[in-house]
């Protein structure tokens, strides 16, 4: 209501004509969890043995990406072998369906990228077991212990030089997977945010992933025990709302303030760069304010 109220810029071949981001948002939520669900309750079976052995959260994370891959390719052999990306590009809009269809059908495509991103993140960042089952259910985690110097800064502790070594390692793999599943899947079928398909998700995941490998590069050329893993992140995670609130708020003023859609690549390139510096800001001021101990 408050998006129309304001008459905030809305492209109906985006989501559709009553469909939005933050309906896409909640969808996803409930999708991922019913997924959470699915795959706790396959575990006990994959194992042939009692609920929650010791290796349950390392194999939730596979099975969860191995079905979130399932999805995602049929659904691109759909889009690929049907009518169905015609459809979602020409059809009339004629009732409920076909009026939002793209924000109904890109979902996917947005949930196994929640779902991948998720498990990527658990195999990357959580090294041991418990971390990995805690995260997957929604409990609260803490770092696992490590031996070497540590830093507590805005009441989170960083990981040690060698770790964080290993972490820059294990991102550039998969960095690099991801751009040559990318490549892949472009031969497939062209990039399409409208779609959601498999090569946008693929895109998605491999520009997401690099930006965290550069952030990575720079906090271990910056004095590299000081990442935990890569501070940046953490304190964004340590701040949620008030980072999310002010990204929300400053992409409503870019939007309300500049034609975004038929903004040139070098214009594009300069606002996008200058949104993430001031959004990642946020969260560092958020950290500074509260105060920084080293120990």
């Amino acid at each position: 209501m408050v998006l129309k109220l304001v008459d905030y810029q809305e492209h109906t071949s985006e989501y559709g004509l009553h469909w939005n981001f933050f309906v896409t948002l909640f969808c996803v939520w409930c999708g991922a969890d019913a997924m959470h669900t699915l795959v706790f309750a396959i575990l006990p079976l994959a194992h042939n043995l009692p609920p929650l052995p010791s290796s349950w959260p390392c194999l939730a994370s596979l099975i969860q990406a191995l079905l979130s891959i399932f999805v995602l390719l049929i659904y691109q052999a759909l889009l690929s072998h049907t009518s169905l990306t015609m459809y979602i590009f020409t059809a009339p809009r004629t009732d409920f369906f076909s009026s939002n269809r793209e924000g109904i059908l890109s979902l996917f495509g947005y949930l196994p990228l929640y779902l991948l991103a998720e498990a990527l993140s658990q195999a990357l960042f959580f090294d041991h077991a418990e971390q990995r089952g805690k995260r997957a259910l929604g409990l609260k985690c803490t770092a696992a212990p490590s031996k070497g110097k540590t830093l507590s800064f805005a009441g989170l502790t960083f990981w040690p030089r060698a770790k964080s070594q290993r972490l820059v390692a294990k991102l550039i793999c998969v960095s690099g997977i991801l751009w040559l599943a990318w490549f892949a899947a472009s031969t497939w079928q062209a990039t399409s945010r409208r779609l959601a398909n498999l090569a946008f998700i693929a895109l998605t995941l491999a520009l997401s992933f690099s930006l965290i490998m550069l952030m990575a590069i720079a906090d271990e050329l910056g004095g590299a025990s000081r990442a935990g893993p890569i501070a940046s992140l953490e304190l964004i995670n340590a701040f949620p709302l008030t980072t999310f609130m002010f990204a929300n708020l400053l992409t409503g003023a870019v939007n309300k303030s500049l034609n975004t859609i038929h903004a040139s690549a070098q214009a594009a390139l300069l606002i996008l760069s200058a949104y993430s510096i001031a959004v990642i800001s946020s969260a560092r001021v958020a950290g500074y304010l509260r105060g920084a101990t080293p120990t």
